[in-house]
């Protein structure tokens, strides 16, 4: 029987293949990937959905409260347009103006705008643990591929493309998935969340 009749059968490189002859760890690793990708999309679109709204609510608020002569009347659109981060706002200032100094009525209004900006800002937390981790799954992956592909060398005693080709592949795809995730998350008004600069996410 000839050489090339008594090597392995030959597996065709594509991704479906190679993650079907994979090892455990391998799929493993594939599988956290696959679920941190679908984690980062969930979170995207929530964010998406979230700032709209609120970013809508906010307008018709500002359009209710533009030019009202009395504060009876700004407390009356804030009930109104509760949902609003503005409303909120001032309904949180009304209920508590009863005997405060300006100072007070000051420090309650930074706390309300703390408030509201932890709001629009959750789950971003989340979006930069997944972009911190995935890359490290990925090397993981990656290594392990490699030294899979070293092991079949010294088992088979060749280094012909049948042997290494299909751990080397699953280590460039565990490789690829991981460097396709590895970016900053960024906060909703738009800067790095490293630097992210103390405004309004609502304009």
């Amino acid at each position: 029987m000839s050489a090339p009749d008594q090597l392995a059968p030959t597996i065709k490189l594509d991704p479906v293949a190679l993650l079907w002859h994979a090892s455990g760890p391998v799929r493993l690793t594939v599988a956290l990937l696959l679920v941190a990708g679908a984690g980062v999309w969930l979170i995207a679109v929530l964010k998406f959905l979230q700032i709209g709204r609120l970013r809508g609510s906010e307008r018709a608020f500002e359009r209710a409260a533009d030019g009202v002569p009395t504060g009876q009347e700004l407390y009356a659109a804030a009930v109104t347009h509760r949902s609003s981060p503005g409303g909120r706002i001032v309904m949180m200032i009304a209920s508590r103006s009863q005997g405060s100094t300006p100072e007070r009525l000051r420090a309650i209004a930074e706390r309300a705008l703390v408030d509201e900006r932890a709001r629009a800002t959750s789950l971003m937390s989340t979006l930069g643990s997944i972009a911190a981790a995935s890359p490290f799954i990925g090397l993981f992956g990656t290594v392990y591929g490699i030294m899979d592909a070293f092991i079949r060398i010294g088992q088979e005693k060749s280094a012909s493309l049948p042997v290494v080709a299909p751990a080397i592949g699953e280590a460039l795809i565990n490789g690829w998935r991981s460097s396709s995730r590895r970016w900053k998350p960024r906060s909703p008004n738009g800067c790095s969340s490293s630097h992210a600069r103390p405004r309004s996410p609502y304009r």
